[in-house]
């Protein structure tokens, strides 16, 4: 690795660091790679605390919650049926179409699907149940129009100071899990990514990843799950614990290098939401974070 571009590309790429027998002899025989981490770790902290301090407000500003952990298990024992409803009709419909006498295994594109239909599903029959149970607000989630330009341009600016940090965060964890004998290469479903030609699958693609994914998840992850844990167990152990479930169960669609990076992301994700008080600014956090990812699938 000669440069700090070589070695982002090796972050993303999840290939082995050559001639590296440890963590701490890694930095030893190659002192290269320490000081990108000390320089990243450096502008990442500097910038992530100029953000807050100047782009965010000290004090907690999320509504009061409403429901507890038990609306909680309801509402992700309903997102799971939406999900699998959705995944039934789809399949039921390629069956028809196909002609087929079995059920096929889900493509690329019908994941894709089942994600943007499911999407809507959830957020608002999760908002109406909310509404008709506890009597909420859209404004007790966090939606509303007003100040939505400040609060979605925050979770933008926060994604852009938070990357050096974030790299610094996805690479240790690389080198870590190698030395441990830990599988970190692409998964299957990204070097499938890489292998779409069609333009409806990139549509789709990116309609999943800039809209539906990011609208449901945060509505399910922050907007509920976290508020509802922290009016049972505080605001900073409802971070944590939030942020553990969401890497948690995205970890099992990829893999076990997952957990760590998105359970960074989850925590600033679910911290910009207890400040703002928005559940604009986490939205534009997710949907530009995978943005990112997937311009890097495609270039």
């Amino acid at each position: 690795m000669d440069s700090p571009g070589d070695f982002i590309q090796w972050i993303f790429s999840g290939k082995e660091l050559p001639d590296l027998s440890g963590l701490l002899s890694g930095f030893i025989d190659h002192p290269v790679y320490a000081v990108y981490f000390a320089a990243m770790a450096a502008i990442g902290v500097a910038l992530l605390w100029g953000t807050f301090r100047l782009a965010f407000p000290r004090m907690s500003r999320i509504a009061p919650p409403k429901w507890n952990i038990w609306m909680v298990v309801i509402a992700f024992f309903l997102f799971i049926l939406v999900q699998a409803a959705v995944l039934a009709a789809v399949m039921l419909v390629e069956m028809e179409v196909q002609g087929k006498a079995y059920v096929p295994e889900p493509s690329l594109l019908d994941k894709e699907l089942i994600a943007v239909i499911s999407a809507p599903l959830v957020c608002i029959g999760g908002y109406l149940l909310l509404k008709a149970i506890v009597k909420v607000r859209a404004v007790d989630i966090g939606i509303s129009l007003k100040g939505f330009p400040s609060d979605f341009g925050r979770g933008l600016l926060l994604v852009i100071m938070m990357l050096p940090l974030f790299l610094v965060v996805a690479a240790l964890n690389n080198m870590y899990l190698q030395t441990v004998h830990v599988d970190t290469s692409e998964q299957a479903v990204v070097q499938a990514l890489r292998k779409v030609k069609s333009p409806l699958e990139i549509v789709m693609m990116f309609v999943m990843g800039l809209l539906a994914a990011p609208f449901s998840e945060e509505f399910i992850f922050r907007g509920i799950l976290f508020k509802g844990l922290r009016r049972s167990i505080g605001a900073d152990e409802a971070i944590l614990l939030s942020a553990a479930i969401f890497a948690l169960l995205h970890m099992l669609d990829s893999s076990v290098a997952a957990f760590l990076p998105i359970f960074f992301l989850a925590v600033f994700l679910a911290y910009a939401y207890e400040r703002t008080g928005s559940l604009w600014t986490p939205i534009a956090m997710h949907s530009l974070f995978n943005l990112l990812n997937l311009v890097q699938i495609f270039i």
